[in-house]
């Protein structure tokens, strides 16, 4: 089965209220509004990535009127924000890599002019970005190269939040490219750090990156429990794209454990099932 088996995570996560349907642009904007008549541009940045997957033109939109209000209002880093997750729009969206690429350079060069933690902390996610733009394109080994410097830029601000985001991402490609040990060991420096974190999401995506590179390795000890809590976390969540990983990897535990192959067969069946509502 040539697939990956752990899950890959972008700097945003998504998820939506009702309520964000019925808005259009300009009344979420007007909510944010400050009584010195500026915008908590930071908070429609959330709202933008938020709706960028359940409603995609809507989150579009908005990035354009905050790269307008983050001109206006000259804040450089909300700028640089606003141009990140464009490029995030154009990748992960439309899959147009090169549009992406040029929004992730503009939004760098802001970064970059500017000082600070959270101008750091901008210049790490791009890393992070333009590994994700490796990685949909297939350059696995570029795609560790730039997870790796986010990682080094990440830990010379003792970042703890998107840290392990990435650390995920290079488990997960390092199982792939079966360096099993190296995956291992992100993936339990991103659990370990989920938990202190108390991130639910990253705790479930973390718990089945590790058991898929447990199960390539042979170590079986570990892995129902991993998946069980991972289950837990993503039922709750109604992650499709999560339960389908960690049936797969149910359906593998079983397939290589005990050869129980009528078990593994059925878990494939539930897996594919939740792989065809994320189409």
């Amino acid at each position: 089965m040539n697939r990956f088996k752990s899950a890959f995570v972008l700097i945003l996560c998504w998820c939506f209220t009702a309520n964000m349907f019925c808005q259009n642009t300009d009344s979420i904007i007007k909510s944010y509004r400050l009584q010195n008549g500026e915008y908590k541009i930071d908070s429609l940045l959330v709202k933008a990535k938020m709706m960028m997957f359940s409603n995609p033109d809507k989150s579009y939109e908005l990035i354009q009127k905050l790269i307008l209000l983050s001109k206006n209002q000259k804040k450089p880093l909300d700028l640089a924000d606003s141009y990140r997750l464009l490029g995030n729009y154009y990748s992960d969206i439309k899959a147009e890599y090169k549009t992406a690429s040029d929004y992730y350079h503009t939004a760098d060069n802001l970064y970059r002019q500017s000082k600070g933690r959270k101008a750091a902390e901008g210049i790490g996610a791009i890393f992070h970005c333009f590994g994700t733009l490796e990685q949909h394109q297939g350059n696995y080994l570029g795609a560790i190269q730039q997870y790796t410097q986010a990682l080094r830029v990440f830990d010379s601000i003792n970042n703890l939040t998107i840290r392990p985001k990435t650390l995920n991402n290079l488990s997960s490609l390092y199982g792939f490219l079966k360096d099993q040990s190296k995956s291992e060991r992100y993936a339990r420096e991103c659990l370990k750090l989920s938990e202190k974190n108390k991130d639910e999401y990253l705790i479930s995506v973390s718990s089945v990156t590790l058991s898929s590179s447990l199960i390539d390795q042979g170590k079986y000890d570990e892995i129902i429990p991993l998946l069980n809590r991972a289950k837990t976390i993503a039922l709750s969540r109604k992650d499709s794209y999560i339960l389908d990983l960690i049936y797969l990897n149910y359906g593998s535990y079983y397939k290589a454990y005990n050869k129980d192959y009528p078990k593994a067969i059925a878990y494939y069946l539930k897996s594919s099932l939740y792989a065809d509502r994320e189409l």
